[in-house]
């Protein structure tokens, strides 16, 4: 089983890692699992996502797939 693990945060371009997780599960044996610090609730471009993992309470993973966002930066 290869165990990934997705960080997210304030900030977070949902399609950075909705894409590369969808893709993940359709693969054979992946846990693939979706975290934040404190398992805060992320609202990223208007979509809210919660009941996160804490991400300091994962010890290992076999990849970390870190997707990219606007480093709080806000557009209008």
């Amino acid at each position: 089983m290869t165990h990934v693990v997705i960080p997210l945060y304030e900030g977070v371009t949902p399609l950075d890692f909705a894409g590369p997780h969808q893709f993940l599960r359709a693969l054979p044996e992946m846990d693939i699992e979706l975290a934040a610090i404190d398992r805060k609730e992320i609202v990223a471009d208007g979509l809210t996502f919660g009941e996160l993992l804490d991400l300091e309470t994962i010890e290992a993973c076999d990849i970390l797939l870190a997707p990219g966002g606007r480093n709080g930066e806000t557009t209008e």
